[in-house]
């Protein structure tokens, strides 16, 4: 877990007792934290549940969902509504445990490999431009790839 997303959540259990966990509010809320939207949205790549917390799903208003930690369920709509500013219509349990690893499965590296393959063979496919151009530079890398995979 990002450091920066384990101090968000620390910190917004311990103001408000609970925390959205979500980049797009965390962002909201804590820009401080962050250099952009995008470091933000980069930190939030894995879910967590902090000690003594529970991990709800909120089901908001505008059709979102978004997960929240929090330490007591006690007026926990009103208390989101309240500091997201989006009524919540219904809080249930999250039964997706906590993603243990952001590492890629071995399947989709497998996939990633066969597509960059895919890419290579229809580069290398292609005729050489008559003129001195990047397209034909490109072309004959991914020939000289392809030979060296091949041998």
């Amino acid at each position: 877990m990002s450091t920066k997303t384990k101090q968000y959540a620390q910190q917004c259990i311990a103001s408000a007792g609970f925390a959205v966990m979500t980049s797009e509010f965390a962002w909201q809320l804590r820009p401080d934290l962050w250099a952009s939207a995008q470091d933000c949205a980069m930190s939030f790549k894995r879910s967590i549940q902090p000690d003594g917390t529970q991990r709800l799903i909120a089901k908001l208003a505008d059709g979102r969902q978004v997960p929240v930690v929090t330490r007591s369920t006690n007026e926990l709509e009103r208390r989101l509504e309240w500091v997201i500013g989006v009524k919540v219509v219904e809080l249930v349990n999250d039964t997706q445990p906590a993603v243990a690893s952001t590492q890629p499965l071995p399947t989709e590296f497998k996939r990633l490999a066969e597509e960059k393959l895919a890419k290579l063979k229809e580069l290398a496919a292609q005729d050489l431009q008559p003129h001195d151009c990047t397209l034909n530079k490109d072309i004959l890398a991914a020939r000289r790839e392809l030979e060296l995979k091949a041998a």
